[in-house]
């Protein structure tokens, strides 16, 4: 016997924002969850306590059963997401020394119109007593989202699987194709939950004054608890990939006072390095390899590990930051990166969301968010006339010295270091292995055909040490750019980044798309 929740606005719209103001198209697991929690500890069926209201005895099992398993499907009818491009003027009503406020203008709040109802749908139906609370609860839920989207909700027994529906995708799945990551509660979430709201009517705490703003009215939000879990269409089978990354663990952040952010060039390495030691530290001591980068003595050594980039709103990234976000880091994914390693890559990631990155005198950033963003869908598509190439930020530090001597009579320059750059990268996926010149030479002989490097020029200067963690004293640094055309990437949106410093926000290769007029007729780019 399956259990449905089915969720129809009665409007037909829905209005809601995430915790840092950005509207949302759909409910989420997540938001269902707060719904059901709100009118069993609010509603009729709460239990009295001194001081307050508290989630009854026999509701808080069909809570704990919620919060314990995601839904094994979700509908979404057709909807339309309409984002106004128009400001609206109006009173907040609120009160600032005995005069309400004047009126503010702010962005029109997006809404959606859905075609019918929402569905999440559990395959197996929990026993009796949690169905009866949970058709309790339901009929109790007013609303989802903010107080202007009301909603029935029901709770079904055997209802008809939709069959377009969504299908959890399974957990060692990170990046499957065709699928969206939805927010969900996990074990927990009730106890922070109930913890945020005891905080706001804490006994003998102090009146506040009157809010300046309608900001300062929303009530305090917390990441605790809940978890990414991705959904899709059961016919969007997984793919093979291509791409030394398979996507990115993006996380939004929000600059403190003072701060420079997104950080310059010459400290994306120092924020980078910053980030990976919090991560480290939040799973010591259990930090895999992937992370730290020390694997067991004579262990084969991965091309990729885990890369951590930064890029702000001003890059060609292919998704919408949330609102206020100027810079974000991107964890890239590698492509052999097993289940264990990405569920450690998670569970570390979500324990940081509220917590502050330090620089010390360069200031501090605060990670607010975290979202999934496939390979295929990084950067932004190509427009139709345009042909992508893309550009090393800020440079590539070179994998290796000169191999001047070690194979032929052309001297070892910077379009063999690129491409030596790029097999390094690629490595794995082409099946090469080796060590030494001999190695290097048969990389750069395996990207000759598939690369073409535009116009390479060295980079000098006094500061390339700031551009690596760790180097050798007696290791002469090279550092080159150049203009990078992949005649056969079969995904020409996947991030991908380049050189010695390539795990710690050196070398994210970022895409410049040009018309083909300006390639003369060898292909070339002599204005370059």
């Amino acid at each position: 016997m399956s259990l449905t929740i089915s969720a129809e606005f009665t409007m037909g719209t829905y209005q809601g924002r995430g915790p840092t103001g950005a509207p949302e198209p759909f409910p989420e697991v997540d938001r269902l969850f707060a719904a059901f929690t709100a009118a069993a500890g609010a509603g009729p069926y709460a239990e009295e306590v001194a001081g307050g209201l508290r989630i009854s005895g026999r509701h808080r099992p069909a809570l704990d059963w919620m919060q314990s398993n995601p839904p094994d499907s979700i509908y979404i009818p057709d909807y339309r997401f309409n984002v106004p491009n128009v400001t609206a003027f109006r009173r907040t009503g609120l009160r600032s020394k005995g005069k309400y406020s004047q009126p503010t203008s702010r962005d029109a709040v997006a809404r959606s119109s859905f075609e019918g109802a929402l569905t999440w749908r559990w395959v197996e139906a929990p026993g009796p007593e949690i169905v009866t609370a949970l058709e309790e609860l339901a009929a109790e839920v007013a609303y989802l989202g903010e107080a202007n989207s009301p909603v029935l909700v029901q709770v079904l027994l055997d209802a008809p699987l939709e069959p377009e529906a969504l299908k959890r995708v399974p957990e060692t799945d990170l990046f499957p194709a065709g699928a969206v990551s939805i927010s969900t509660p996990s074990p927990g979430r009730l106890t922070f939950l109930e913890a945020a709201y005891a905080a706001t009517r804490a006994p003998g705490k102090a009146e506040r004054a009157a809010a300046l703003n309608e900001e300062e009215e929303q009530a305090a939000w917390s990441s605790a608890g809940r978890k990414l879990r991705w959904y899709r269409h059961a016919e969007a089978a997984p793919s093979a990939t291509s791409a030394p990354w398979v996507g990115a663990v993006v996380i939004e952040a929000q600059a403190e006072a003072g701060t420079h952010w997104p950080p310059r060039a010459n400290d994306q390495l120092a924020w980078s390095l910053a980030l990976h030691k919090a991560l480290a530290r939040a799973l010591d001591p259990a930090a895999p390899p992937i992370i730290t980068g020390h694997y067991p003595p004579n262990s084969k050594l991965p091309a990729n590990r885990l890369a951590i980039h930064i890029v702000g709103q001003q890059d060609p990234i292919g998704w919408r930051p949330s609102r206020g976000i100027e810079g974000s880091f991107a964890l890239l994914m590698p492509a052999g990166a097993t289940a264990e390693d990405q569920s450690a890559i998670l569970s570390g990631v979500q324990s940081l969301i509220g917590r502050k990155v330090y620089r010390g005198r360069d200031g501090a950033v605060t990670l607010t968010d975290m979202r999934f963003v496939e390979g295929r869908e990084f950067w932004r598509p190509v427009a139709d006339g345009l042909r992508r190439l893309f550009v090393p930020r800020p440079f590539v530090i070179a994998d290796t010295r000169s191999q001047r001597g070690a194979r032929g009579t052309k001297a070892w320059g910077l379009e063999k270091a690129a491409l030596l750059s790029i097999g390094m990268v690629w490595r794995d996926l082409l099946g090469l292995e080796g060590k030494g010149a001999a190695f290097y030479h048969d990389l750069v002989d395996a990207m000759r055909s598939r690369v073409v490097v535009h116009n390479p020029k060295q980079v000098v200067g006094q500061e390339l040490v700031r551009f690596v963690h760790r180097v050798n004293p007696s290791n002469v640094l090279t550092a080159y750019t150049a203009l990078l055309e992949f005649t056969n990437l079969e995904q020409p949106r996947a991030p991908v980044a380049l050189g010695q410093s390539r795990h710690l926000g050196v070398g994210l290769l970022v895409p410049v798309d040009l018309p083909g007029t300006v390639f003369d007729e060898d292909g070339g780019l002599s204005w370059a």
